[in-house]
């Protein structure tokens, strides 16, 4: 109830003065360098998740956020930035034009992005707001920190001057970056764009701002040894992030009923147990309505990471999301997904891309069909919805009308089933139309369909000499097999068209291979395997 309330009294800031009270900005601002690392995860999970929005959305999108790209010679949190490649510029640009269509300011919002080669091998890259700045709105609640663009939305002015309001540095060090916006990120490479998403969400504001006291150096929290702390000192209190607001614990108690600083808020940030609650949630309103309305586990590993703990979700609880602790090889997710709902919930006020309010969308498998259902609770000039399909996130197809109730004030819930969905992965979206022909766009959903009867099974694994297929009976056309190793050669390419048919690994080196099989007939991928070459 407390986190609605908030929510509620964030969206009416924009005139600085409510009913309810009035936005104090204080005059001191903390710049504590407080950064959030992204590392490689460093097995290869192939995943495309795409944008939430149509090319012409974010070229059309009412936020403008801009990347300053550091030349060489000049230094980010003490890093050297040597020359940003132009490939890696272009998917940097993509990542922002994402998050301009999601989010609306009057404000530009500029980021320092430095390419440096002076990161940990296996750090892709880390960043954070420029500046946080403590506002109070009382009588509800008191001083709280805010990262300086959201705080620039809220009360539609330049507070930072001619300082940009995000930082982040990125791994130059690496050669296995993938800088196409696609989503076909090899399954070897590291996709840029989702990184460069993955940091920007973080600059604008998903971050907690954690720390554990050491007991001995310069002093984190009190001094105190084993003492956690949330949020920034000023006059002598640790007073939160406008993220921690939202945070609770496993039982539904406010974290913030613990001291800070104090040894329960670091048994919490490690995963433990306090008065029986375990874990710590984000509980916004809006996060828990596109969660099954659940509070959204945040990541507390056992061993503490300082940029990492409390400032992620947990990664076990959300492998497709954006702002998960850790980001696999051949994965692309270019969607805030979940971590919009949770800047949403702080105070950035969302820009819809639909003309109606659409408070629900569904899509799911049901015995080998697909029931798609979405609710709206507002209309305007809405003539209907086409139902869309794509095999890749990229091409769409149309497999159903629904019209639409035109105008109205009130819950509205429509549905429709894809009877004939694609074996594996489909993309989903809704292509709303105006009465005046314009057209908006939901959203993707993703479903998975099994594939039916039997499967191309691949053998022996590991493999000699040669590798053999076993195709079911009734299957129609050839296979086209390809063998990549793990620098992403293709090192073989051949048809399948029966079990007579192998694939010579004689002279190939030992080692794993990916064997990827298309149907020629279909198009539809039936094989997706790792062998390995014995000696």
């Amino acid at each position: 109830m407390k986190k609605k309330f908030l929510f509620a009294l964030l969206l009416s800031w924009a005139s600085l003065t409510t009913m309810t009270g009035q936005l104090s900005i204080d005059s001191s601002f903390a710049n504590p360098e407080t950064v959030c690392v992204l590392p490689l995860n460093p097995v290869s999970e192939p995943m495309y998740v795409p944008p939430p929005f149509s090319e012409g959305q974010r070229l059309l999108a009412p936020g403008s956020i801009s990347v300053n790209f550091l030349p060489a010679g000049q230094t980010l949190y003490g890093y050297t930035c040597s020359t940003w490649p132009a490939q890696a510029q272009t998917a940097a640009q993509f990542a922002a034009d994402i998050w301009a269509a999601a989010l609306t300011t009057n404000q530009s919002v500029t980021i320092d992005a430095c390419w440096s080669s002076g990161l940990e091998a296996n750090t892709l890259g880390s960043a954070g707001p420029s500046n946080f700045y403590q506002a109070s709105n009382p009588p509800f609640w008191g001083p709280t920190w805010f990262p300086v663009a959201l705080l620039e939305a809220l009360v539609d002015a330049n507070i930072n001057g001619a300082a940009p309001e995000g930082q982040a540095v990125f791994n130059a060090g690496r050669s296995d970056w993938y800088y196409g916006t696609d989503g076909s990120t090899p399954f070897n490479k590291i996709d840029f764009a989702s990184v460069f998403l993955h940091e920007l969400g973080h600059a604008l504001g998903f971050l907690g701002a954690t720390e554990i006291d050491n007991g001995g150096g310069p002093q984190e929290c009190d001094g105190v040894n084993g003492h956690g702390c949330v949020g920034f000192l000023s006059s002598g209190n640790w007073n939160p992030t406008i993220f921690t607001r939202l945070v609770e614990l496993g039982g539904g108690s406010d974290i913030l009923d613990q001291a800070n600083p104090s040894a329960a808020l670091a048994t919490l940030f490690k995963g433990g147990t306090v008065g029986g609650e375990t874990g710590l949630y984000l509980a916004g309103d809006l996060t828990m309505a596109s969660n099954g309305g659940l509070p959204a586990k945040l990541y507390t590993p056992t061993t503490f990471s300082s940029g990492s703990t409390y400032s992620h979700w947990d990664q076990n609880s959300f492998s497709s999301q954006l702002m998960k602790p850790f980001l696999s090889y051949g994965q692309a997710i270019h969607n805030p997904g979940l971590a919009l709902q949770a800047l949403y919930d702080i105070g950035w006020n969302g820009f819809v891309p639909l003309p109606v309010t659409l408070s629900a969308w569904s899509a799911r498998a049901v015995s080998g069909q697909v029931a798609l259902q979405w609710t709206t609770a507002s209309e305007h000039n809405n003539m209907g919805f086409n139902v869309q399909r794509s095999q890749n996130g990229s091409d769409w197809e149309t497999v159903g009308w629904v019209r639409g109730e035109g105008e109205s004030v009130s819950d509205r819930h429509y549905r429709l089933t894809d009877p004939t969905p694609y074996a594996g992965v489909n993309f989903y979206r809704l292509e709303q139309l105006d009465t005046d022909g314009k057209r908006n766009y939901s959203s993707v959903q993703t479903v998975t369909i099994s594939v039916k009867g039997p499967t191309v099974e691949v053998y022996p694994n590991p493999v000699g000499d040669e590798l053999h297929f076993r195709l079911p009976p009734a299957f129609e056309g050839g296979i086209a097999v390809e063998l990549f190793d793990l620098l992403g050669r293709r090192v073989s390419m051949q048809n399948i068209q029966s079990n007579a048919d192998v694939i010579r690994m004689a002279g190939l080196p030992t080692g794993q291979y990916l064997v990827r099989g298309r149907s020629e007939r279909t198009g539809e991928m039936v094989i997706f395997v790792v062998v390995s070459r014995k000696s």
